[in-house]
């Protein structure tokens, strides 16, 4: 299979495949689980507020949201733009 070499093809390409997958823990939570708040494993000074789940990952972080316990669940964290908390989403948890 031929990769095409358009510019178009590789400014869309940039934004579907993420940059970076870091290892991260969640510490805070809202009660639906959409939001999270985390720090990176080799970062832990630094809080990243407003950081959105994967829908499959929804119902874990959701669960451990509604028992109010400290989150402390380790996850993963697809960056597609690392200046903008917005291009980041927890990929999974484990």
């Amino acid at each position: 299979m031929k990769i095409p070499q358009s510019k178009l093809y590789k400014k869309q390409n940039d934004r579907i495949i993420p940059s970076v997958h870091k290892k991260a823990v969640i510490v805070n939570s809202n009660l639906t689980g959409n939001i999270v708040d985390i720090y990176f494993v080799e970062n832990p000074q630094s809080i990243i507020r407003g950081v959105q789940v994967a829908y499959p990952s929804q119902s874990t972080v959701s669960s451990y949201a509604n028992t109010n316990t400290i989150m402390n669940l380790r996850c993963v964290v697809d960056i597609f733009d690392e200046t903008n908390n917005q291009q980041m989403i927890v990929a999974y948890t484990y």
